[in-house]
């Protein structure tokens, strides 16, 4: 659960920070240890940590969970505030990608050679030497078939250039699809956070204040009981002293009631709020992670048929090379075959 996270995180940043876990000893030890003790504030064990930091570790470590923080985006705000911010991981990636290399590569399949030329390039000026060599009706023969290969492959390689930049663009176009998406999921959940525990807030509140309203309602009952005697009443309508204070007392309680009650009635409605608004913000974050899911699922899959077309195109190419080494044999000791 989300609570039993943040107890791991108190227990993680309590070892790092003191280079013990919060409680050690036989195993029996640390589980009475983590079940009924409290852990010694880290700054006790190491003089350089900020009092604020042993404030937030202590509190993940609370042993009950709704002692603890609300969520992860609470501790972050609180290390914000003691200067301890954490840079955010999409901020991070968003700030990487706006700043590519100086000098991009773009990866190409297969890879040009040193003077731009394509796979096909050496056996095209093979051929050619071959063309002009041939003498014997074989000889052309062959040479004919190897320039219907080079073409072949050329044409293979035009097309996996092709298949590999629209491969590139797409892979950056769900990178930074998913970067937007990731950064409005993050905003989102920090606002419901803020939302849940303004909720939390709320409830406490109302609960505080029907309390009040409770107790009030007891002390005027008791009230009540002492002032109201059989000697007054509409037959017998003289006030006493006694009876005059307590009517008093008993108007300045009703008037406390009141104000309970208002602002309980207030406080129920930014409840009411915070819900619509919690709920809101929920529904919100399962849009985008379905969105999220779904430009993730869709880009692997055009994806993974761009890369088969590849892996196909690779293996026709390697069949073509062959081929044209195995009739490139024959002029072997006339020309130099190509590497």
């Amino acid at each position: 659960s989300g609570a039993t996270d943040l107890y791991s995180l108190g227990c993680i940043l309590y070892s790092m920070l003191t280079g013990h876990y919060p409680f050690e000893g036989f195993a029996r030890e640390v589980m009475d240890g983590h079940v009924k003790k409290k852990p010694r504030p880290p700054g006790s064990m190491a003089s350089d940590i900020p009092a604020g930091l042993d404030d937030i570790v202590l509190k993940l470590l609370e042993k009950k969970p709704e002692d603890r923080y609300l969520d992860a985006y609470e501790v972050v705000r609180d290390l914000v505030d003691l200067g301890l911010g954490l840079e955010d991981e999409v901020e991070v990636e968003e700030r990487r990608d706006s700043h590519p290399p100086r000098e991009p590569v773009r990866r190409t399949f297969p890879p040009q050679g040193s003077e731009g030329e394509r796979g096909a390039g050496p056996w095209v000026k093979f051929v050619e030497e071959v063309n002009a060599l041939a003498r014997t009706k074989t000889e052309r023969s062959k040479a004919e078939a190897m320039m219907a290969l080079t073409e072949q492959l050329d044409g293979i390689d035009r097309r996996m250039e092709e298949i590999s930049i629209k491969l590139e663009s797409l892979d950056k176009e769900v990178r930074q699809s998913r970067l937007s998406i990731s950064r409005a999921l993050e905003e989102l959940a920090r606002d419901q956070s803020e939302r849940n525990a303004g909720l939390l807030r709320s409830t406490a509140r109302v609960a505080d204040l029907h309390q009040g309203m409770q107790e009030t309602s007891e002390r005027a009952a008791k009230l009540l009981e002492g002032i109201v005697t059989p000697e007054f009443g509409p037959s017998n309508p003289s006030l006493t002293r006694n009876t005059a204070e307590g009517l008093m007392e008993m108007s300045r309680m009703a008037e406390q009631w009141l104000q309970y009650r208002d602002q309980a009635d207030r406080e129920r409605s930014r409840k009411r709020d915070h819900i619509r608004q919690v709920r809101d913000f929920e529904f919100q974050l399962n849009e985008l992670r379905a969105r999220l899911e779904k430009v993730t699922r869709e880009g692997e899959e055009t994806m993974g048929g761009y890369r088969q077309q590849l892996e196909r195109y690779g293996r026709r190419r390697l069949i073509l090379l062959d081929d044209l080494a195995q009739l490139a044999v024959a002029f072997r000791d006339k020309i130099e075959l190509p590497s």
